[in-house]
């Protein structure tokens, strides 16, 4: 009976972790059309525009912190210097 259990328990964990993907996480490559565009789409004033951004969570269960990594990808659409921080 616990190997049952166990059996059990094992699969229902490997299908909730296999039913996840992760894509997310990769960064999408940028056409060059995107990249050469002089004004943006949405606002022809807009200083700059986000291309890509995403917002991953991450606990560490070892020692309970919550992690936080965002991915941005920004077009500047003026020859300025932009200081990002």
């Amino acid at each position: 009976m616990k190997k049952i259990v166990l059996i059990l328990i094992c699969s229902a964990n490997v299908m909730v972790v296999k039913a996840q993907k992760h894509e997310f996480l990769n960064p999408p490559k940028f056409a060059d059309a995107d990249l050469s565009k002089t004004k943006s789409l949405l606002d022809e004033n807009a200083p700059a525009e986000i291309l890509y951004k995403s917002v991953h969570f991450m606990v560490d269960h070892t020692i309970g912190e919550l992690h936080k990594n965002i991915f941005t990808g920004l077009k500047s659409m003026i020859k300025i210097k932009l200081k990002i921080g």
